[in-house]
């Protein structure tokens, strides 16, 4: 192969190398189109909007503007409520959300950040753990942001609660297994070990000193002292 053949080839293979390299972003990228979209939740670069086609997450990137009546603002300026049109081009498609409307209803249980609520028609609903905590998204009342380990038994919500599946519908069996207490764990007795002080020492006997003998000899002692100054008495008297 001549070198005039062979940079003629060089060049053919750069040129399909860049166009597939353009192909493959072209094919990554999508322009999605927002029609008369409400916002319903905003996470970070993911937000979640209502239209025509459903409830749907988008994620924006950080440099795309929307124009909201002639003010241009990023998706870290979006509030729930807001009306949205736009064309967005991302690299990802739209995840395909779960909105319930609960109006007026009663939380009868929590545990950790899943809860069950009452509606008002009487059916309890049941939103789970892990597809609150894994879209982030958790609850809009009153167009504020409210997390589930806010919520306690008796309260009482009108929301609307971003999810990616379905709420669970409790029969009454399952609703008496969900707000089941857990069972109390019983206390440890721990077995205390008295130490008793040892037993006082019995104090120490001094050994005796002596018997009787010795007053007996000296009781002898005075009767023959005794006896010898009445000998000399009568020896003096006597004489």
């Amino acid at each position: 192969m001549s070198e005039r053949s062979s940079k003629i080839m060089r060049v053919v293979v750069g040129t399909c190398l860049v166009c597939l390299a353009v192909g493959i972003a072209a094919a990554q990228q999508q322009t999605i189109e927002i029609r008369n979209g409400t916002v319903l939740a905003v996470n970070g670069n993911r937000v979640v909007v209502r239209g025509p086609e459903g409830v749907k997450e988008f994620f924006v990137p950080d440099d795309f503007r929307f124009d909201m009546d002639g003010k241009s603002l990023s998706v870290h300026e979006l509030k729930p409520g807001m009306p949205v049109m736009a064309k967005i081009t991302t690299t990802q498609t739209p995840i395909e959300m779960t909105t319930t409307e609960v109006r007026e209803a009663k939380v009868i249980h929590t545990i950790g950040s899943s809860f069950a609520v009452r509606t008002k028609d009487g059916e309890a609903k049941k939103f789970s753990a892990k597809d609150i905590e894994k879209r982030d998204i958790v609850i809009y009342k009153d167009g504020k942001a409210i997390s589930p380990y806010d919520l306690k038994k008796g309260d009482n919500i009108s929301a609307t609660i971003v999810t990616e599946l379905p709420p669970q519908i409790l029969t009454t069996e399952a609703l008496e297994v969900f707000v089941q207490e857990p069972p109390q764990r019983k206390p440890v007795r721990v077995a205390r070990v008295q130490h008793q002080a040892p037993p006082p020492a019995a104090p120490r006997q001094l050994p005796k000193t002596g018997s009787r003998l010795p007053w007996i000899a000296f009781g002898g002692l005075l009767s023959l002292a005794a006896g010898a100054g009445l000998t000399v008495r009568r020896f003096m008297i006597g004489g």
